[in-house]
């Protein structure tokens, strides 16, 4: 079924402000992105702030913002968009604290707030490996998310669910590289661990992962793996994604570091439906 979309028509002007040297790969992110909203593809080339209620958030209280270039677009649980209807607005789009105020002045709860980042040029060489440290490639071989596996069970829940680790019954990653320590010649024990999976709404897209030990970061290994992950999806032909919590500024760090620029900004938000 369609999107409720609710709203004023979309005018205003055209947008001007994307990474220049990253255009295609931006737009081409955003046209996954609209694709998946089903709307105009139109709509983000022009200022504005528009609320899409998705029958298949129905009865979640579910509210996803996303900043791009001079457009916000709202995606809603659809028993909530007469809460927030008001934000619709056909020639300003509306900042991050001002969605943020509206919403929790509404009672809904801000749970996360990340960046999705695309590469802006070529992927930078990898550094040479730390002294103490082997590299090596895995696969989705038993054995081997098996090793990954184990590093997932005495990690950060919290890290492992943004490394994308945590559903490892359905693992289906690519450019899968770790980093074990040098007088563990069998390299049982992974110390840092970079992948990409496909992107839901464009496949083209490898969407990357990142997890270091604790007591090894700040050692330049997170950077490490991305790098040699990033240059493996540009080898394939496949466009490296970055994604991050914006209060993780390791990882921010990471990702400027290795040339990935901003396509957007989201926040999620949560709150009993209109209906409790």
């Amino acid at each position: 079924m369609p999107p409720v979309v609710t709203g004023t028509k979309f005018g205003g002007v055209r947008r001007r402000r994307i990474v220049e040297s990253s255009a295609v790969t931006v737009a081409r992110f955003l046209e996954g992105l609209v694709a998946e909203a089903q709307i105009d593809a139109e709509m983000l080339t022009r200022v504005g702030t528009t609320v899409v209620g998705r029958e298949d958030r129905a009865g979640s209280g579910v509210v996803v913002c996303y900043w791009a270039g001079e457009h916000t677009l709202v995606w809603a649980d659809p028993e909530v968009i007469d809460r927030i209807g008001s934000m619709n607005d056909g020639s300003t789009a509306r900042p991050l604290a001002e969605v943020t105020d509206t919403l929790t002045a509404g009672g809904f709860d801000l749970l996360a707030t990340a960046d999705m980042r695309v590469l802006s040029g070529p992927p930078v060489q990898p550094a040479r490996i730390p002294k103490g440290y082997n590299h090596r490639w895995l696969t989705t071989a038993d054995a081997d998310v098996a090793l990954v596996k184990a590093f997932a069970d005495r990690s950060d829940p919290v890290d492992v669910e943004e490394a994308a680790l945590d559903d490892l019954d359905n693992f289906d990653e690519t450019a899968i590289n770790v980093l074990t320590a040098a007088d563990d010649p069998l390299g049982e024990t992974l110390l840092a661990y970079g992948s990409a999976c496909d992107w839901d709404w464009d496949p083209l897209f490898g969407d990357i992962g990142v997890l270091v030990d604790p007591e090894h970061r700040k050692a330049g290994l997170g950077r490490l793996v991305v790098a040699h992950t990033t240059q493996q999806l540009v080898t394939e032909g496949r466009i490296p994604l970055y994604r991050h919590g914006r209060h993780n500024l390791g990882s921010m760090g990471i990702a400027v570091g290795l040339g990935f620029e901003v396509a957007t900004t989201l926040a999620y938000f949560t709150s009993p439906t209109s209906g409790d």
